[in-house]
Formats: C-alpha cells, sequence, structure tokens
C-alpha cells in the first residue's frame, strides 16, 4: 500500500537514492535535505502517512526526535522511522521505529515496504525481548502477526 512519505536526511547521496526507490515503489516522497523546510510540510499537510528521519542532525539544525513530535501532533496516525547510531536509541524511545546506522538505502525501502504492505500500526510501546528465531516475530521479539522478520539486528522498534 503506497504512502505518502516525508524524508529528511542531510547526506544527499543517500536522500536522492533513498527517494528515487521508494518512489519506484509508488510511494508519494517528499524529500528535505534540511528539517526546517519539513516542519513546514508538516504544518501544511496533514495527510503525511510517515516520517523519515535521522534522530540528530549538523549544528543548528532542528533536531529529528522534534520533528517526529510534530509530525505526531500534527499527523495523526504518522509512522516513524529513524535512522541514527544506536547512541541515539533511547532518545527515539516509543516514538517508532530505529534503524542503526550503518544503513543502507535497500535496508529502509524493504522496511517501509513491509510496513506499508502489512498495513503494519506502529505501536506507542518500546521493544521487549531479543529473541529472532521464532517465525512470525519482529527481530526484537515481538510478536507481529503476517509480518515476515527481517532478520537484521540493526532494525529495533522504540
Amino acid at each position: 500500500m503506497p504512502a505518502r512519505i516525508v524524508l529528511v536526511h542531510d547526506d544527499h547521496t543517500f536522500l536522492d537514492g533513498l527517494g528515487a526507490g521508494l518512489r519506484r515503489d509508488g510511494h508519494d516522497v517528499l524529500t528535505y535535505g534540511d528539517p526546517m523546510p519539513a516542519w513546514d510540510t508538516l504544518r501544511a499537510t496533514a495527510n503525511i502517512g510517515m516520517l523519515i528521519t535521522r534522530v540528530q542532525f549538523a549544528s543548528g539544525k532542528a533536531l529529528g526526535i522534534a520533528l517526529a513530535r510534530w509530525a505526531r501532533a500534527s499527523c495523526p496516525g504518522v509512522r516513524i522511522i529513524f535512522i541514527a547510531r544506536k547512541d541515539f536509541e533511547s532518545a527515539a524511545e516509543g516514538m517508532g521505529i530505529f534503524l542503526r546506522t550503518p544503513v543502507t538505502v535497500n535496508d529502509v525501502i524493504e522496511t517501509v515496504g513491509r510496513l506499508t504492505l502489512r498495513n503494519y500500526a506502529f505501536s506507542n510501546e518500546s521493544a521487549v525481548g531479543s529473541d529472532n528465531s521464532a517465525v512470525g516475530r519482529e527481530p526484537w521479539g515481538r510478536a507481529m502477526p503476517g509480518l515476515i522478520p527481517l532478520g537484521d539486528r540493526n532494525v529495533k522498534s522504540v
């Protein structure tokens, strides 16, 4: 199921590749290399289905956490995917899916595809467990009916 996605990342090579890949999969993608224009889009558009962002941007730039909170407040039901280093994981707790860097464009596209294909809505619950051996479970252990495990320890629900 295609989604309207706001994608915010300051690595333009990654941003362009991910945006193109998501568009190829049929998603409506709005890309931003800076979080400030993304704020304006979130303020003006209530039908955003997903936000993909970093946790933290270069000095002086809005934090991805604040952007995610704004998205939640202005776009009910928005799904959030963070792309960041492991040490930012606790800052994103309870906000959505956390993809630990290094992560590839294909990793993110696969995650988006599985989430939208299965029409899985994120919960606000923190992840539990770490068992990846059970079929039908996310790599971090929480049951998720009908979702094939990603099989990658770099993906975690926070």
